[in-house]
């Protein structure tokens, strides 16, 4: 989903209108899937506290009605860069549908869009664009609950110190995991291994009541979040919120100003169910709040209401029966509700816009991510699998040839273990262990192609503005952590103790490939002669050649999932090195999760 001239959070709606609207032409409701992770206007927390006590709390924040419409706008231009031939367009060149649906700094639009929230049990709706709720403490919504803190407070007095306390509940959520299969430990590495066998010893009952909390930190991303924190209420401050807790009300209007007073009645109706099928296409496949391309903030269409207008429109009502019901499957209500959305698009583009210009679809890869060509590319693992369910310090004494969990026997059941798995297959460290030893050096393993910045400890993927030399021993200053959001969205989905996941590719090669000579890769490896400073290697040149000429015995290339490093790309068109480094990513995810 990676964006070369407009970021995803600039993505806006213009300037509230001040055109007389009429009652809204659909309400929409949903309810969260996956946990929601909505971020706000404090450094991205759910909530904000003022004090140790969690007194004076404020919150959870939750995504606005701007966010939605940001990713509405994102995605418009998506679909109509499906339709025209324009494969070196930039975003800039495929507006048409942005400005009809929500205008520009010189045109109104002509919809309207509202959010109302409440949470499963209660009727007390948040009103529409507010950017928090004052609330008392609701724990039910919340994997950190208020009388955590106390039990979390008891362990920090054992392990002393915060970092050493998110370490200790992560590899107990994976215990946890493992211990209903009946699957093996394997010896913990580091400081870390007597630190927890002492845990338990002393907090064996402390840790059961913190179950929820230790799951979570198995995911990779929300342990990657915890990272830096200072304290345990910072803990409460970044969770996510619980699934099926959150309910979203959308409300869609029609507006009456110039700018749609002139449609006709067809035009209208056009407009409408183009609009109610991307309000859904967003919610069910993309998401809202942090983290959408991991799986976290995914919704439900629950119930829906459409004015005369639409009822009876049996596209539409199809469309919202099959994502409503669930009972068509992931890949083919994506593939449903996708190419419906082609289809109305193209019809309000000739309705409204231009009657006699004729669109011709745009095949392959093109500079910005196109829709058909994520229909025709997504791919459904069912049952979803989960492909290491270890934490990274047990990883060195994981043996593949032994081990059935790393070879796909680990069959996962609840929402929770899916974003686990997706999380997992997602790192170097499974990829590497995957060939048999996670100390092998990771140039060759290309994980920049699921989004960036990816990096730890000075390690990891940086980019440069100046030319760099294709291997140095020494790591170039003013280093910058790149921006590429991930083209590759996943969307769990889990009933009755089996999950599947939906792998939705957005991709566009332009963005790395515009950066691919200055996008450097970090290993913790030494380079010869130089014992104190880790191995650079600029990635276009890694992926066009077989050794490293700094480390003996670094094999470079691309590793895939059935071939280990060694093996360059052998196209002359560096961009076509990118296009296989992130055809391989998605390989190598595919296996690993099915």
């Amino acid at each position: 989903m990676c964006m070369d001239e407009i970021q995803l959070e600039e993505l806006i709606a213009s300037k509230p209108s001040t055109a007389i609207i009429n009652k809204p032409f659909a309400i929409l409701e949903f309810v969260n899937t996956t946990p929601l992770w909505p971020g706000g206007p404090y450094y991205t927390k759910t909530y904000e506290c003022s004090n140790l006590n969690l007194e004076n709390c404020i919150g959870p924040f939750l995504p606005t009605s701007q966010q939605l419409i940001g990713r509405m706008r994102w995605l418009l231009r998506l679909v109509e860069a499906s339709l025209k031939n324009i494969h070196n367009a930039s975003y800039r060149d495929v507006e048409e549908l942005n400005t009809i649906i929500f205008g520009n700094l010189e045109k109104s639009g002509t919809v309207l869009v509202r959010t109302n929230y409440y949470f499963t049990g209660t009727h007390d709706l948040i009103p529409y664009d507010a950017p928090y709720l004052p609330q008392h403490v609701r724990d039910d919504i919340n994997f950190v609950k208020t009388s955590d803190l106390a039990v979390l407070d008891r362990l920090l007095n054992v392990v002393k110190d915060i970092k050493n306390l998110i370490s200790v509940l992560e590899i107990h959520g994976y215990l946890l995991m493992r211990r209903s299969r009946g699957l093996h430990k394997h010896k913990l590495t580091g400081g870390i291994a007597k630190l927890y066998e002492n845990t338990v010893s002393k907090m064996d009952k402390q840790l059961s009541q913190l179950s929820d909390i230790c799951k979570l930190l198995a995911i990779p991303r929300f342990r990657l979040a915890m990272q830096g924190i200072k304290n345990i209420v910072e803990l409460y401050e970044y969770q996510p919120l619980r699934p099926e807790k959150v309910r979203l009300e959308v409300e869609l209007y029609l507006k009456t100003g110039a700018s749609s007073s002139a449609f006709s009645a067809q035009a209208k109706r056009t407009v409408k169910k183009f609009v109610i099928l991307l309000a859904t296409h967003v919610l069910t496949f993309i998401g809202l709040g942090k983290a959408v391309s991991r799986g976290f903030g995914k919704f439900r269409l629950e119930l829906y209401e459409l004015d005369k207008d639409l009822k009876g429109d049996a596209e539409v009502e199809q469309i919202l029966e099959s994502l409503k019901n669930g009972d068509k499957g992931l890949g083919n209500m994506f593939r449903e509700a996708s190419e419906a959305l082609i289809r109305s698009s193209l019809e309000l583009l000739k309705n409204i816009s231009a009657p006699t210009l004729s669109y011709q679809a745009t095949e392959g890869l093109s500079r910005i991510p196109t829709l058909n060509y994520a229909i025709k590319n997504s791919v459904l693992i069912d049952p979803l699998k989960h492909p290491c369910v270890y934490v990274l310090q047990e990883l060195p004494n994981v043996d593949i040839n032994k081990d059935p969990c790393i070879n796909n026997k680990f069959v996962v059941t609840d929402i929770i273990e899916a974003l686990s798995a997706i999380g997992k297959a997602t790192l170097k460290s499974t990829w590497k262990v995957k060939h048999g030893d996670i100390r092998n050096p990771g140039v060759a393993y290309h994980t920049w192609a699921l989004g960036l910045p990816r990096g730890a400890k000075q390690t990891g993927y940086y980019t440069y503005e100046n030319k760099l030399n294709a291997e140095m021993c020494e790591i170039p200053r003013d280093k910058e952590e790149p921006r590429r959001l991930s083209p590759l969205v996943f969307v769990p989905y889990c009933m009755d103790g089996r999950c599947e996941v939906l792998l939705i590719p957005f991709v566009t090669i332009n963005d790395f490939a515009a950066k691919i000579n200055n996008l450097i890769h970090v290993g913790g490896h030494k380079c010869k002669d130089v014992k104190h400073l880790g191995h650079v290697i600029v990635i276009s040149h890694a992926l066009r050649n077989s050794k490293s000429g700094k480390v003996p015995g670094e094999l470079m290339g691309i590793a895939k999932y059935n071939q280990k490093p060694g093996t360059p790309c052998q196209y002359a068109d560096i961009t076509m090195c990118v296009e296989e480094a992130l055809n391989t990513a998605l390989e190598w995810v595919k296996n690993l999760l099915g």
